[in-house]
């Protein structure tokens, strides 16, 4: 398979590369109907761009003096209106979130029409890849992981923002202590008590330094002062992090629109949401420390940590809601998430105590800001517990000797996925609680009413699911593995409830965009390839549009045992002329066995398949496997 791509007998090019010849191929894009949708395209996404870039300078003009005049008016506006004070507040600061949602509706709704790939004009090629702002890696190592272009963008937008509304905000608190007539040396004293009271070692090193300009003491004004300043500078911190609580739930929104809008997969924005609650919780942190030293400067600690008021700001409320949030930001740092996982899932359940106390602890008005994000979040958990109460049945499992497991579950009318998604599975048999989240490894056009999944054996949930399996089935004489199989008509598979949540993943089948595609897999990691050899194996065979031409697959096992996942594809549907279209390259590395047996592929070889599917059963049986000497 080193040799160079072959072209077919006619010496046509791979599909997609070919100009369409039928009329109704030529007027696709030209008829009324396409262009109306290109239109209505870009009018939603010009809309979208203009009301987030009015959002954005929003929450900029917010902490300057400007944003404080206008945020006056536009209170004495909506007071009398339908909305009132509170809608207004809501209408502004999560109104626009919200149109966004409702726009990014309608626009998915005109792509999901679009589900042809139109071929490229010859003369469009280009010498070089255009740069993807997107995926392009800017950064790699540093303490954010790798991060993209676009990524650091948004990262120096967000971090501007605080620093531009801490600069603000600290320029009025300097001009509202002077009604205070507190000195130079008196606001560096009270600055200075409360870091000693925080218990900050080097806070010492600082009282020395001014002690020399302090020594005749405080008088009465600056003690009124030193509280003002602890209060005030908590509350300036507190709304910084109410605006950082309106974007921390969007990303871990599963099914949210605003992801499929801008094609960002879940499982890459959950570190959005990482990088917003350390941020938030920080700042959240502070708010209450200022807050406790302002208490205890007046000597009213515990009565202020107590008080619960009718209207206003409750005390109580705040303190329960930030250490449910306390509670929650310690069990999602990395060393304890590694020690025990289960901890960090089921306390971050904590955060449905950290909303609800923090809206009694505002009230209605000031959480308003923070409502879109969280209200977004709320109505994806909702749409996802609907979908899960719905169960599948297990068609069927199979356990391979490698300790993998492949499970075929019937798949929902209404549940549409490509190669590259994922989907959350539940077996309430062996836990109500757990949600275990799987690379799918059939294609869309495996069968219309299953899908499939591989799970390697690794923990407890996984280990019940195996037992089940083994206990219940026997061995399957027809698999060369040896592998053991039950089907949907056992016992075990009567007595499996599973549900299904999702699919999530990336929304374009990006693997049909793309003429070369190098797969870099290890060990489970094969699983979401597999689908991808699936889908480019079942449009080729149905000439379907696909885009790839030349495939390299690099797999890295432990033990030769796990090649055999490679039997999970089904050759029979494949016809002889497949690799006219395809040259598939496969390489495997054997890293944990010094001299890895090639007669185990060789069961391969005697598998009853026509005759044309010879090069390909060939491929999958003289397989390059690079051996390594175990250290």
């Amino acid at each position: 398979m080193d040799q160079n791509y072959p072209h077919s007998a006619a010496g046509k090019e791979p599909l997609l590369l070919q100009q369409p010849t039928t009329e109704d191929d030529n007027q696709k894009k030209t008829n009324c109907g396409f262009l109306l949708r290109i239109v209505a395209k870009w009018v939603l996404r010009t809309t979208m761009w203009a009301i987030f870039v009015a959002w954005v300078a929003i929450l900029y003009i917010f902490p300057t003096q400007l944003g404080d005049s206008l945020y006056d008016k536009w209170n004495l506006l909506t007071e009398k209106s339908f909305f009132g004070i509170t809608g207004g507040i809501l209408l502004l600061a999560s109104g626009p979130i919200m149109a966004i949602a409702v726009l990014a509706v309608a626009h998915l709704i005109l792509v999901s029409g679009e589900d042809e790939f139109y071929p490229r004009k010859q003369n469009s090629t280009r010498k070089y890849p255009r740069a993807q702002l997107w995926t392009f890696p800017l950064i790699v190592g540093g303490p954010l992981g790798v991060v993209s272009a676009a990524e650091l963008i948004g990262v120096v937008l967000f971090v501007g923002y605080i620093l531009w509304a801490l600069y603000f905000f600290t320029v009025r608190n300097l001009a509202d202590l002077s009604t205070f007539k507190l000195t130079s040396a008196q606001f560096w004293y009270t600055v200075s008590t409360s870091i000693k009271f925080l218990g900050l070692h080097w806070s010492d090193y600082v009282y020395m330094i001014i002690e020399s300009l302090i020594t005749w003491g405080t008088n009465n004004y600056g003690v009124r002062g030193s509280i003002h300043l602890m209060e005030l500078t908590g509350l300036r911190l507190a709304v910084i992090g109410l605006f950082c609580l309106a974007f921390l739930f969007l990303p871990i929104a599963r099914g949210s629109v605003l992801l499929r809008l801008i094609d960002i997969p879940v499982e890459h924005a959950t570190r959005y949401h990482v990088w917003l609650g350390h941020v938030t919780m920080l700042l959240f942190t502070l708010h209450g420390i200022f807050y406790v030293v302002g208490w205890a400067l007046q000597g009213e600690l515990l009565q202020e940590i107590l008080g619960w008021k009718d209207d206003g700001i409750s005390n109580l409320a705040g303190v329960i809601s930030l250490s449910a949030g306390l509670i929650m930001w310690v069990t999602s740092l990395q060393p304890v998430r590694r020690w025990n996982f289960e901890l960090f899932l089921y306390t971050h359940q904590l955060y449905i105590v950290f909303v609800i106390f923090l809206a009694l602890h505002v009230g209605d008005f000031i959480f308003s800001r923070a409502a879109g994000g969280i209200f977004l979040f709320m109505l994806d958990r909702f749409l996802r517990f609907c979908q899960s109460r719905n169960t599948v049945d297990v068609v069927s499992a199979k356990c391979f000797p490698c300790g993998t497991v492949e499970l075929t579950l019937s798949k929902p009318q209404s549940l549409r996925y490509n190669a590259l998604s994922f989907i959350f599975i539940q077996i309430r048999e062996l836990s109500w609680l757990q949600w275990h989240p799987f690379s799918v490894s059939s294609s869309p056009l495996d069968g219309k009413y299953h899908i499939s999944v591989l799970i390697k054996v690794l923990g407890g949930w996984t280990d019940k699911l195996k037992e089940r399996i083994v206990t219940t089935s026997s061995a399957d004489e027809d698999d060369p593995e040896g592998a053991i199989r039950m089907d949907r008509n056992s016992k075990l598979c009567r007595k499996l409830t599973a549900s299904v949540e999702g699919p999530y993943g990336h929304e374009s089948p990006y693997h049909l965009m793309y003429e070369y595609l190098v797969l870099v897999a290890g060990g489970i990691g094969i699983s979401p390839f597999m689908a991808i050899l699936r889908d480019v194996f079942h449009r080729l065979d149905e000439g379907r549009p696909c885009l790839p031409r030349e495939i390299l697959l690099v797999w890295a096992v432990k033990k030769s045992e796990e090649i055999g996942l490679l039997s999970t594809i089904n050759l029979d549907y494949l016809r002889s002329d497949i690799f006219d279209r395809l040259n598939l390259h496969i390489q495997i590395y054997v890293t944990r066995e010094s001299d890895p047996p090639l007669v185990k592929l060789q069961p391969y070889l005697n598998m009853s398949c026509d005759e044309a599917l010879q090069p390909l059963m060939i491929l999958f049986t003289s397989l390059l496997i690079f051996r390594k000497k175990a250290k």
